[in-house]
């Protein structure tokens, strides 16, 4: 319910799998003439499938063409014209050249430690992590990135024995991000994982929720679909909440909209706003938490990426 996807992560998807198609062969007999043109129908298809998906997930939403989706036309074209070129060099490899590995589930058995890397490339006796990432990407590997990376190393050096090289983020852009990593790195932030959740399993079974635990914040919280229904999230400072994000009871109700009683509220805000675009009816007299809208003048807008939660008669906990 609360993990349906949107449009930016539509294109990311469509971006990883035309990547992996490339590099597990699908456009190998294609003859050179006609790639491009294959790569970019490929493309199409695969958003397409995207589109349909989140239509699925998102039945009270008018889902946008292709075309009228964010970044569209540049996305497609980055994307095609590096498939296009990875598709080119697969051809023309050497033997001794770099190995691509592409979604392969790796386990840890003994540290209970598994996942899944968007690719890894094998180059002599060294490897290169890689993620896709259909975000924003900086100039820098952000540390919840690293750690996501190193993780994957520990699963790769596991699997092959060979020694990690670096680590990359890959926008869905083209774009690139590499940093050059050791063994000790892998160890170091290994040593950190079994530490993290020996205390995790310690903390839980002394005393049977994380809830006390949790270090909710605007930042931290802005990417979370469960922050609808976490009360660490809405117990917090208001200030700590995402602007777009109200909770309290509902006072008045259209076809399309409602109007909530906010439970707080800041200085420069009304008491009262009401939530546009809603294509599944509020009652009257329920309470409800909306995470993920759009401020749109003194209302806020639904659409993809929101969710609404409603509690019939009482205020969400």
């Amino acid at each position: 319910m609360f993990r349906r996807g949107n449009t930016f992560t539509a294109l990311g998807n469509a971006t990883h799998a035309l990547e992996e198609a490339v590099h597990k062969g699908e456009f190998d007999r294609i003859e050179l003439s006609n790639l491009p043109s294959s790569i970019d129908r490929h493309w199409m298809n695969l958003v397409e499938k995207e589109l349909e998906k989140l239509r699925e997930k998102w039945p009270e939403y008018e889902i946008p063409r292709a075309i009228d989706l964010p970044r569209y036309s540049v996305v497609f074209c980055n994307s095609t014209e590096r498939a296009n070129s990875l598709a080119i060099a697969r051809r023309n490899r050497h033997p001794g050249a770099p190995k691509i590995e592409v979604e392969q589930n790796l386990v840890d058995s003994e540290n209970s430690i598994e996942g899944r890397p968007d690719r890894y490339r094998i180059d002599g006796d060294e490897f290169t992590v890689i993620d896709i990432k259909s975000g924003v990407i900086t100039d820098d590997i952000q540390p919840m990135h690293r750690h996501q990376l190193l993780t994957y190393c520990h699963l790769v050096r596991l699997k092959t024995g060979l020694s990690p090289k670096s680590i990359a983020i890959q926008g869905i852009e083209g774009n690139l991000v590499v940093e050059e990593i050791t063994t000790t790195d892998v160890e170091s932030h290994l040593k950190k994982v079994i530490e993290a959740k020996n205390e995790f399993l310690a903390t839980i079974s002394k005393n049977g929720s994380m809830l006390d635990e949790a270090q909710p914040g605007k930042e931290t919280c802005a990417h979370c679909n469960y922050r609808v229904i976490c009360p660490a999230y809405w117990n917090q400072p208001l200030e700590q909440r995402q602007p777009s994000d109200v909770r309290g009871p509902v006072v008045a109700a259209t076809d399309s909209s409602f109007t909530v009683k906010r439970d707080a509220y800041c200085a420069d805000e009304l008491e009262f706003v009401t939530v546009i675009g809603c294509k599944t009816p509020i009652r009257i007299g329920s309470s409800v938490t909306v995470a993920g809208g759009h401020i749109f003048g003194s209302s806020i807008r639904a659409g993809v990426g929101t969710t609404i939660f409603e509690v019939e008669g009482t205020q969400p906990a």
